[in-house]
């Protein structure tokens, strides 16, 4: 009976370590649909959206990232793309609304995890304006250190639509104003404004002899205007037309005369 036993038990004790030599399983494909909206009232017409491309954006394989162009009925305020075989992970998705101009005007990202072999669902993802900045550097006639000497209080920037009384944005700065770049954390001189919508806009620059621009005179206009790459801009009875793009940050120098 011993000589029969043994090998019973050799055979018994070896059984679990066939079993743990298994592959794990693969990973499965899933779907991931992206549902997006331009709110309650606007329609790709009304914001002249032509082609929205909606993309989704995995965490670390760049090959697992794709995109899909479809067309914005003119009368549609919500729409979804489907994308298929999509890898579980959580992917950053995104919906940009392409003007008949070829740049995007609007914009909306999200996130959501697909899972192993599921289906998945984005909440709607709203598209927003994108906005533009501008940073307006300047020139004084005079030397920043003798400003006060020379009657000059500070520079006072506002920015106006065509034809329109209210300004959109407006600031004043002293002659060496200066601020922090968010993007780069650079000082830089001038004015800066965000949040700007991206439109047409006519700038106006003047030097004051005091600090409300309602009350005081002024004492130096823009001479000359170029734009960041040193291009000359054509003045408008004396301010500085410009277009500004979506998603853009605009900079332009100013020469102030007395």
């Amino acid at each position: 009976m011993k000589k029969t036993l043994i090998p019973l038990l050799v055979a018994t004790l070896a059984s679990p370590l066939i079993a743990c030599d298994t592959e794990e399983p693969v990973a499965q494909p899933g779907t991931l649909t992206v549902n997006w909206t331009h709110g309650d009232v606007p329609t790709c017409g009304s914001r002249e959206i032509e082609t929205l491309r909606v993309w989704i954006s995995h965490p670390s394989d760049v090959a697992l990232s794709t995109s899909q162009e479809v067309p914005c009925p003119e009368s549609d305020t919500n729409g979804s793309v489907l994308f298929e075989d999509v890898m579980p992970a959580t992917y950053e998705v995104g919906v940009d609304g392409i003007h008949a101009d070829g740049q995007i005007y609007y914009e909306g990202t999200g996130s959501v995890a697909v899972a192993d072999g599921a289906d998945a669902t984005s909440s709607p993802i709203k598209l927003e304006k994108r906005k533009s900045t501008l940073h307006v550097e300047y020139n004084v006639w005079t030397q920043c250190h003798k400003a006060a000497d020379a009657g000059l209080d500070n520079v006072t920037v506002t920015i106006y639509e065509p034809d329109e009384d209210d300004s959109m944005a407006s600031s004043s700065g002293a002659c060496d104003a200066s601020f922090t770049d968010p993007a780069t954390s650079e000082t830089s001189y001038g004015l800066l404004f965000t949040d700007l919508d991206p439109v047409d806009v006519v700038v106006v620059v003047k030097a004051l002899n005091g600090p409300d621009a309602a009350t005081a005179s002024t004492i130096g206009t823009v001479e000359t205007a170029t734009d960041a790459d040193g291009n000359a801009i054509e003045l408008q009875n004396g301010n500085i037309p410009l277009k500004l793009n979506p998603g853009q940050d605009h900079r332009i120098v100013v020469d102030l005369v007395e």
